[in-house]
């Protein structure tokens, strides 16, 4: 729950309605389809969101398989939970970033502005 609690709050900073049933959009995360009041695809708010679906429930599995698989069971705190998703989210904001450095990846390049519009002001 503390890892749901985290994602909402920043997928909420978008203004977009947080979604009711999470399993049905755990599984089809990928088919998030955001528009731009202009009705274009809005890609950066579809790549937020997939980014945040999809690390949000491999942090809750690895979390789960560590204190379930341990003898004796491993406690997790949630001041650990919190740390260990900004550390997630960081790690994968930076990988965003670095496919769009343009030394690095020539043709292959995402566009800058792509990498700096999927999280906007929150880039730590």
């Amino acid at each position: 729950e503390v890892v749901w609690e985290l994602t909402k709050r920043i997928w909420m900073k978008t203004g977009e309605e947080w979604p009711d049933h999470l399993c049905g959009t755990i599984l089809a995360h990928g088919l998030a389809d955001y528009k731009t009041p202009k009705g274009e695809p809005d890609t950066p708010k579809n790549c937020r969101f997939e980014i945040l679906m999809t690390e949000a429930a491999r942090l809750i599995w690895k979390v789960r398989c560590k204190t379930t698989n341990k003898e004796p069971a491993i406690e997790i705190t949630n001041s650990e939970i919190c740390n260990r998703w900004v550390k997630v989210l960081a790690q994968r904001t930076l990988m965003v970033l670095l496919a769009t450095h343009i030394g690095r990846y020539k043709r292959d390049q995402a566009p800058f502005r792509l990498g700096s519009k999927i999280w906007g002001s929150e880039v730590c």
